[in-house]
């Protein structure tokens, strides 16, 4: 009898231990092209979700496919979204804490252009990365706007004056200029906005959110986010000096 018991234990457990593995492993989504900013998030995440033992996979895809496959389940969720992603996205839901931030800014070949609110932009023939929605809903309704694949061919456009202005950002518009040797292009400054990025898993999934957002306030409140978010940044732009 006690080798019977023994045996359908041990059937139970090959049964249920694939099952109970698979629960420790989660599949977000990314936007391809992006990997100098979302890596950032990246890195926070696969440290927070190992505190709860949770191992996290990252897919890279087009940035439309991504929140396709998040909202639809296909994936488990978003490595971040913008807060309002959730507004038209409505199967995600947002954990409430903040792991990165991009500024949004404006290039010009003119280094003394002010531009004090994202409505002045109108203004401008403007040319950005397509792909990015913050740039999409920047830039809606405005007369002169160009879409290019890769943010050299914007920044090319610009040096060469085929746009007024290109909308990047404070850390692949920088590292792009200086890669590809682009002459007579500016930063400039203050910054048109500052996004704030926030995690997003599938309502599937909705039950992990209180969890990992108390292990991401953590984070947040002892700097390890600062700390993982400036490590990643010094080295990234090491590859350009």
């Amino acid at each position: 009898m006690s080798y019977l018991i023994r045996a359908l234990c041990i059937l139970f457990l090959m049964i249920t231990a694939p099952w109970a593995f698979s629960q420790q492993r989660l599949v977000l989504t990314t936007t391809l092209g992006l990997e100098y900013f979302n890596t950032i998030g990246e890195l926070v995440l696969i440290e927070a979700y190992e505190k709860i033992g949770i191992k996290v996979e990252v897919l890279r895809v087009p940035s439309k496919r991504s929140l396709t496959m998040s909202n639809s389940g296909q994936s488990d969720g978003e490595v971040h979204r913008i807060k309002s992603i959730t507004q038209n996205f409505t199967n995600l839901v947002q954990s409430p804490v903040s792991i990165n931030h991009v500024d949004i800014v404006a290039f010009s070949t003119y280094p003394g252009t002010i531009i004090n609110s994202e409505k002045e932009l109108a203004s401008y023939s403007i040319v950005y990365h397509k792909g990015a929605m913050v740039f999409e809903k920047i830039t809606a309704g405005f007369p002169h706007v160009q879409t290019v694949s890769i943010s050299k061919q914007g920044l090319m456009m610009l040096a060469n004056n085929r746009a007024e202005i290109f909308l990047g950002d404070s850390l692949s518009g920088p590292a792009t200029i200086k890669e590809n040797n682009i002459q007579g292009v500016y930063m400039l400054s203050p910054p048109v906005k500052t996004i704030y990025m926030y995690h997003c898993l599938n309502k599937k999934n909705a039950h992990l959110i209180p969890e990992i957002s108390q292990v991401l306030k953590a984070m947040e409140a002892s700097g390890r986010i600062k700390e993982i978010r400036d490590h990643y940044m010094i080295e990234y732009f090491k590859k350009f000096d």
